[in-house]
Parts: structure tokens; sequence; C-alpha cells
């Protein structure tokens, strides 16, 4: 899937771990620092809700993207459900992409 849509992967915990101990707040910093100040929609994919914690508080700054959706995929899955969420979720892709509502924060968990 990182492969085929060309996304790209960008370690919070590498970025922000020696400033605070809060993942949270890691991912919050490194969406900041990663996304364009001018961006249509924002979909954020992760396994934990420190992912989700850190896009709604990204969408509440000003310079947020007007569409901000999370997956939120399984913690600590198996091999075979983690395979089984890939498959969904690439199935899915460009549906999720394709659902564009103006201001809207959407949660989808797989």
């Amino acid at each position: 899937l990182i492969k085929t849509h060309q996304i790209g992967v960008v370690s919070a915990a590498e970025r922000y771990r020696h400033v605070s101990e809060n993942h949270a707040q890691w991912k919050f910093l490194t969406m900041r620092d990663v996304l364009p100040r001018h961006i249509d929609m924002f979909i954020s994919i992760g396994d934990s809700m420190a992912e989700k914690m850190a896009a709604t508080k990204l969408q509440s700054h000003q310079s947020s993207p007007r569409v901000m959706k999370t997956i939120k995929m399984l913690d600590a899955p198996s091999l075979e459900s983690l395979l089984v969420q890939q498959k969904h979720l690439s199935s899915m892709l460009m549906l999720i992409c394709a659902f564009d509502t103006f201001g809207l924060h959407t949660t989808l968990e797989i």
C-alpha cells in the first residue's frame, strides 16, 4: 500500500521523543511539521488513539486541513489480522479519499 501509493512515512518518536513522553504530542508536532500549510484533506492512519488525538488537535489549529479523516487500525494485531486490515484499507482507500465533506472529521475503524 505504501509503495503502491507512494506514501511517505515519518517517525514521530525519532523526531520528538527527546521533547516529551506523550506520544500524541510527538504525533501532533510531526503532523504540524510535515503537512503543507494549505492542504484540503488529511488522512491519518494509525493503530493507537495517539494518532487520532494528534489529528483532532491539528484540526483545531488555523492552518489545518478543511477535511480530516482518521483511520484507526487494530491495536497489536496478529499478522493475519494485519494483512486483512491492509487488504481492506487498500480496497477502500480511493473511496475514503473521494468522500470530500468540508470541515468534517471522519473516523473509520478497521
